[in-house]
C-alpha cells in the first residue's frame, strides 16, 4: 500500500480533485440560478453592480459598505465575463479544489499517505462541499487560510522577507473577505514576533505594513462615503447587537428579535452601525453577569453540530446527524492528537492551528457563533488530523508486516 501511494500518490490526488470539481459543477448546475439564503443574493447583487456599473451597491445607485468587499470584488471579474449564479458557484468550487491541492501538497512533504488522507477527510466532511455550493465567502476564506499557513510553515525554517510580505497581503485580503480574520492578523503578528528567530522586528514591521496597505484603499473609500472611520463593513454593529441584546441566545444567530431597538430613518449606514454597537455595549454594561454567561454559552456553541436556521427549508434531521458524526470525528481526532502531544511532539504549524481555532471561537463569541463562520477553521484542522492518522496508520502497517 505504501509503495503504491509513494509511486502513484500524485495521480491519485489529481483524480480525486478532478472528481470533486466535476461533482461541484454538476451540483452547481442542479441548484440552478436560485438563492437559498438572503445573504447570497446580496453578495451576488453587489458583485453584479461592480461588474456592470462600477459601484459597490446592492441597489443600482446607492453605494454601500453593508457587506465586506473582498468576496464581491473576487466574483465581479467572472460576472463581467458572463458568469451567472451557477458560474459563481463553480468559481467557489475552483477555490475548493485549490484548497484540496494545498492540503495534499502541504502534507505530502511528510508522506503521500497524509496527503491522500487530507483530501479524504475534506470529502468526508460534506458541509464543506455544501458550503461551496452557496455564494458565501467561507470557501474562499478557507482556501486562503490554507495558503497563509503554507507561506508561514513551508519547508524553509526561517521566514524570508518575501514570504512575510505575501503573508501580510494575504491576511489583509482575508480581512476584506471576512473581517473577523482580524484576530488571525493579531495571532500571526505575535507568532512572527516570538517564533521567528532572526530579524523578528523587521519581519513584524513588514507584515503589519502589508496588512495596512491592503486595508487602506477600502478604508479611505468608506471615509469619503460616510465622513467617518468604518472598519470594513457597516454590519458589525447589528451583528454585535444580535449576540448581545435582551433577546439574544447562544444558538439563535440572526433570528434574535431586535424590534425594541429603535433605528432612526434619517441615520445612514455608519450612524446606524454605531448606534447598534452602543445598544449592545449598554446591554452588556447593564447586565454584566448575564452577558458573561451568554458569552460562555456562545463560545461552547461554536463547537455545535447544528444551528437554528433563519431559512427553515435548509434544516433537516439528516443533516444534523451527518454533522454530528462528521464534525465529531474531525474535532475528536484533533483532541486526541493534542492529548498525545507528549508522545508525538506538536509541530509549529499544528500549534498555530490549535491556537487559531481557539482564538476564532473566543472572538466569534463576542458576536454570535454559527457553523458557517467556523468552516474555514475546520478546514485547517484537516492538516493536523491527516498527518496524525497517517502516522498511526503507517506504524500499524509496519507492525503488521513484522507480525
Amino acid at each position: 500500500m505504501m509503495h503504491t501511494l509513494n509511486k502513484h500518490g500524485n495521480k491519485i490526488a489529481w483524480v480525486l480533485i478532478l472528481f470533486t470539481f466535476l461533482a461541484g459543477v454538476a451540483y452547481s448546475i442542479s441548484l440552478k440560478n436560485h438563492f437559498r439564503y438572503h445573504d447570497e443574493k446580496e453578495y451576488f447583487l453587489i458583485a453584479q453592480n461592480i461588474a456592470t456599473h462600477g459601484t459597490f451597491s446592492i441597489s443600482d445607485d446607492e453605494p454601500t459598505a453593508w457587506r465586506p468587499p473582498g468576496y464581491p470584488f473576487l466574483l465581479a471579474p467572472f460576472i463581467w465575463a458572463g458568469a451567472d449564479v451557477i458560474g459563481c458557484r463553480i468559481v467557489n468550487f475552483v477555490f475548493f479544489c485549490l484548497g484540496l491541492y494545498l492540503i495534499y501538497h502541504f502534507l505530502a512533504r511528510h508522506s503521500k499517505l497524509a496527503g491522500i488522507l487530507g483530501i479524504f477527510l475534506v470529502l468526508c466532511y460534506p458541509v464543506l462541499f455544501y458550503a461551496a455550493g452557496t455564494l458565501y465567502p467561507q470557501t474562499i476564506a478557507g482556501t486562503l487560510s490554507l495558503l497563509l499557513i503554507y507561506l508561514l510553515f513551508a519547508e524553509d525554517e526561517e521566514l524570508t522577507p518575501l514570504k512575510v510580505l505575501l503573508a501580510g497581503a494575504l491576511t489583509g485580503l482575508l480581512i476584506l473577505i471576512v473581517p473577523t480574520y482580524i484576530m488571525s492578523f493579531i495571532l500571526t503578528a505575535l507568532w512572527i514576533l516570538f517564533i521567528n528567530k532572526r530579524e523578528r522586528w523587521s519581519s513584524l514591521f513588514t507584515y503589519v505594513v502589508a496588512v495596512i496597505l491592503m486595508l487602506t484603499p477600502w478604508t479611505v473609500r468608506n471615509f469619503a462615503l460616510f465622513g467617518e472611520f468604518v472598519f470594513i463593513s457597516t454590519n458589525g454593529g447589528i451583528n454585535f447587537l444580535l449576540g448581545n441584546s435582551a433577546n439574544s441566545e447562544a444558538n439563535l444567530g440572526v433570528n434574535v428579535d431586535l424590534s425594541s431597538y429603535k433605528r432612526p430613518r434619517s441615520f445612514d449606514e455608519a450612524q446606524t452601525d454605531k448606534l447598534m454597537r452602543y445598544y449592545a455595549f449598554k446591554h452588556i454594561y447593564q447586565h454584566r453577569w448575564e452577558s458573561l454567561k451568554l458569552y460562555v454559552s456562545k463560545f461552547v456553541n461554536y463547537f455545535n453540530y447544528r444551528n437554528v436556521l433563519a431559512t427553515a427549508s435548509e434544516a433537516s434531521k439528516t443533516r444534523d446527524i451527518t454533522m454530528l458524526i462528521t464534525y465529531g470525528f474531525l474535532l475528536g481526532v484533533a483532541l486526541v492528537r493534542l492529548g498525545l502531544g507528549y508522545k508525538y511532539p506538536i509541530r509549529d504549524y499544528e500549534a498555530y492551528i490549535y491556537i487559531l481555532y481557539v482564538f476564532s471561537a473566543l472572538f466569534m463569541a463576542l458576536f454570535f457563533t454559527r457553523i458557517r463562520f467556523r468552516l474555514p477553521y475546520d478546514l485547517t484542522l484537516v492538516l493536523i488530523n491527516a498527518r496524525f492518522l497517517a502516522i498511526l496508520l503507517s506504524r500499524r502497517l509496519d507492525l503488521s508486516r513484522r507480525i
